[in-house]
This record gives structure tokens, C-alpha cells and sequence, in this order.
């Protein structure tokens, strides 16, 4: 049986793609006070893109620039701390 998604994927060209993805694995990467300095970059970056991959990407960047950098990295580590003893 063939499953039909109700909401129909952004068909992106192969330079949206390579911008989502290069956006994307920075914004994955722990955060730094280089992070905070790319925000600008990142947002023009994603400005051209489709809207179902701008707005995600534009809420958690309104994310990251309210809160207090500690508290981002401490967020990270209890999200993706996989150690042994979280694992």
C-alpha cells in the first residue's frame, strides 16, 4: 500500500539543499559565542529558503537569542550527553 503524506515536502534545488544542510549542522553543533556571532549569517542564509525549512530553523534562532548562552549549553549537554551513564 502506497502512503500519501497530507503535507507535501518542499521540493528544494540542490544549493537549498546544501544551505539547509550547512545551517542545520551548525545550528547542532554545541553552542559557543561563535554560534551567537553567526546569527545574522544564518538567518540571510535561510531567508531564501521555502517556509516549511525557513520558520523552524527561524523559531529556534529567536530561541537562541533570548536565552543566556549558559543556559543553552546546558540544555545541550542534557540533550545530547551520551556517555555511558546517560545512555
Amino acid at each position: 500500500m502506497l502512503r500519501r503524506n497530507r503535507t507535501p515536502r518542499p521540493r528544494l534545488t540542490s544549493a537549498e539543499l546544501a544551505t539547509s544542510w550547512q545551517v542545520l549542522s551548525l545550528l547542532l553543533e554545541y553552542p559557543t559565542e561563535d554560534l551567537f556571532d553567526r546569527r545574522t549569517v544564518i538567518r540571510a542564509a535561510v531567508a531564501p529558503l521555502p517556509a516549511p525549512v525557513r520558520e523552524p530553523v527561524c523559531r529556534f534562532l529567536t530561541v537562541l537569542e533570548s536565552a543566556p548562552l549558559g543556559q543553552l549549553q546546558r540544555d545541550y549537554v542534557e540533550t545530547f550527553d551520551v556517555t555511558r551513564r546517560c545512555c
